[in-house]
Formats: structure tokens, sequence, C-alpha cells
């Protein structure tokens, strides 16, 4: 996909900011380095497209900071109050094309523009997000069915969902002439709502890169934490190591094929906090589980997709989040009452094939062969040794022991390395 018009939302006051007297894309991290930085950095890397910055406060150090880019750049200054009412007039004023909104309080650090060009040509929106430990604190969008969107949910709604709720970042690829369309509001909203209305697709990105929001002085804070010890870069790179996890008999117990929920008592505390060790180091870890239920009729996927909210509940009330969960939906043989014929095949994503494995390489940029994998049974060790990575045989336990050793003996391995 080319990109042809990119907006950066850096208007509002910023009363929540760290120091509310300059811009919130110029607060800083670290001596030398502020958030614009990352910004005009992703701004770089497409020349060819036109850039509109829409401005409120502060515009007067918007443009000293961005330098010579206010004399190339479109300038508008933000005469009406919200940020879909300042994108749609910005957008009235450029042609036609794919559209790259950014709000310019959010650290961007990842490959953008080899993610943008790896989507496919077509029409409406894309919304880029994340996995999190604050995904009701945040706008999201629910994932259902076959990675469908099926709705935009604010963090002043009510926090209800069926599906896995995906934290909105503040970027997003529209086009022009749905911007044109939005109404007053937000302007992720109403991006979503105008997309919807004209009858156009809506699809999501889920980055495990670094993408965060620094609005507010606690926000700023880890940010910049994550800056100074490194873990912002390690995640931002183009090619990492991950952690990849088996559910059932090693995240959680083993309570057969027909699992509809998770409890929160069922992840241990070890586990919780040995994944939030490795999130705040800036190594994605990923949920790869056979969920043979579903072909043979006695679970759905989205009650799978449910189990995954609770896992993702359960790990953000101490802090720690999955980057993505990937399941297989198949099984080769027939037989069950009720069954699904569709998915009764072999196929090369249920372990121990790798199918989910490259999948989840190809969409994060990951190494397998120097990533690692956490399981209970020989099928995940099969997965380990098809993808050239390290294998760790564990047991679920009440203590967690095993599970957090594990995880917690590759993160050193990745240091060491480092």
């Amino acid at each position: 996909m080319r990109i042809d018009q990119i907006f950066v939302l850096a208007g509002g006051r910023g009363t929540r900011s760290a120091d509310p007297s300059i811009p919130k894309f110029a607060q800083n991290l670290s001596s030398g380095v502020d958030v614009a930085d990352f910004l005009l950095q992703v701004l770089q890397d497409f020349p060819e497209a036109e850039t509109t910055w829409v401005l409120g406060e502060h515009s007067e150090s918007v443009l000293a900071r961005i330098g010579e880019r206010a004399k190339s750049d479109r300038i508008v200054f933000d005469q009406i109050s919200g940020t879909a009412n300042s994108l749609r007039e910005a957008a009235r004023e450029v042609g036609d094309g794919n559209a790259l909104v950014m709000l310019a309080d959010t650290v961007i650090a990842l490959p953008l523009r080899a993610l943008i060009e790896r989507l496919p040509e077509s029409d409406g929106s894309c919304f880029f997000g994340r996995f999190s430990d604050h995904a009701w604190d945040s706008d999201h969008l629910v994932i259902g069915e076959g990675n469908e969107v099926v709705n935009f949910i604010s963090k002043s709604q009510k926090r209800e969902a069926s599906g896995l709720a995906l934290a909105l970042s503040g970027v997003t690829i529209t086009n022009t002439q749905i911007l044109r369309s939005l109404g007053p509001g937000d302007a992720q909203e109403q991006t979503f709502r105008k997309t919807i209305e004209s009858g156009q697709n809506v699809r999501a990105v889920n980055s495990s890169w670094f993408l965060r929001d620094t609005g507010t002085p606690e926000r700023l804070q880890k940010v910049s934490k994550q800056y100074r010890d490194g873990s912002l870069g390690r995640r931002a790179s183009r090619l990492r190591s991950a952690i990849f996890i088996d559910r059932d008999g090693t995240l959680v117990p083993d309570k057969g094929e027909c699992r509809v929920s998770v409890n929160r008592e069922e992840i241990p505390p070890m586990v919780s906090e040995a994944i939030e060790s490795v999130n705040n180091l800036g190594i994605p870890i990923f949920l790869v589980t056979n969920q043979p239920g579903i072909a043979k009729g006695c679970i759905s996927e989205s009650q799978v997709l449910d189990t995954f909210q609770d896992i993702a509940e359960a790990l953000g009330e101490s802090g720690a989040f999955i980057d993505a969960f990937y399941f297989c939906p198949h099984h080769p043989e027939s037989g069950w009452e009720g069954e699904v014929a569709a998915l009764k095949i072999p196929c090369d994503c249920r372990k121990p094939e790798a199918g989910m494995f490259h999948k989840a390489a190809s969409d994060h940029l990951i190494d397998l062969r120097t990533s690692m994998v956490i399981g209970d049974t020989a099928r995940d060790e099969g997965a380990a040794a098809a993808i050239g990575a390290e294998f760790n045989l564990v047991a679920w336990s009440a203590d967690g022991k095993q599970v957090a050793k594990a995880i917690q003996n590759f993160a050193a391995s990745v240091l060491q390395k480092d």
C-alpha cells in the first residue's frame, strides 16, 4: 500500500502532560531525546507523501521544533474543537488518496513503512493497536472470529465485549474521502464509524513493536524509563527473539478441549510476574495453542477468543500482557457428534506442525531460531524442533515455578546476548 497523505495531529493544550507549557510531542524522554524525535524519523521514511500538521495550542513551539519541515510541509491551524473536526477540515484541502494519521504524543518505534507496504490495497481503514495491560483504559477495537473487527469501544464506555480488546495506538491508515466525512468527536472513533457507514472495510494490525501514548506524566515516565534501559530499542528492532507459550497444561491447567473460560486464579502470580518482566524488557511473548474442540463441535471460535480475553484481563491486573494469540481450530480425525466437517482436516498449523509459529514470525518479524517454545507435551517439543527453536518442557502447577523459571531464563539469555 502506498501512502499519499500524512496528517499529524499536534494540537491540544496538553493539560494532562508532564509539562503543559510545551507541546505534548516535545516532552523529554532523556537528555537530548524527546517524543518528536521518533515521529520525525517516521516522516523521513515517507518522503513521497505530503505531510500536514494540524496545530492548536503551542503552535509556535511545534513549528520551532519541526525546524525546516515548517517550511516544506502544510501547516493547518486548528480553529475548531475536537480532533475529528480538525482532521476533516485539513483533509478537505488535499487530493484523494491513502492517508496515514498519527497522534503526535505517541512514541512510534517500529518498521512502519515495511508493515504498510505489506498491507493489501483496499478501501476502508486500518487501525494499529496492541494487546496491553490496560486495554479497557484506552479506546479499543473488539476483534472477533476470523480476526474481524466487530466494534469500537471508547475508554469512556462500559467495558463489555465478546472477543479480544485491542488497545488503539494513535496510528491509523484510511483514505481522504473518509476523513472529509468525519463528524464531531474523537478522530479515531469517527474514522471507524464513518468507514462502517460507507460500507468500506475496517481492519486492525496488532503491533508488538513500540507504540506508546505519552500524554500523561505517568505514561511519559514509563516510556522514558523504557528508552533509557534499552527495552524500547529491543522491542522496536526489525527482527526479534520471542517466547512462544502453550495454553493448556502450561499457562493454565489442562481442563480438556471444551474450556470456555479462564479464571484469574488459574494463572499463578509467579507466572504473571515473569511475563511482566519480559514485557518490560521488550521481549515479545505469544500464546500458541491447539484448539481441536472447535473442530469437534464442543466449543466455538468465539468462545476460544473469550478465553484469550480472560487471560488478557487476568494478566492485566498484574501489569502483564501477551503480545498476540494464535490457535489452530483443526482436528484430523472424524467421529464426534456435532463436529465441523470443514475443520476435520490435516493442516500445517496444528502442533507439532509449525504453521502458527511461521504466521507469528511473519506478522511480527520474529527470528524463530533464536526464540523459545514453552510447553507441556511432545507436540510442543515437535513444533520447537520444526522451527529450530529452544524448547523448555514444563508442567502447570499452582505455584507456577517451572513456567516462570523458563520465562526468566530465556529473558536472561537475551540480555546476555545484547
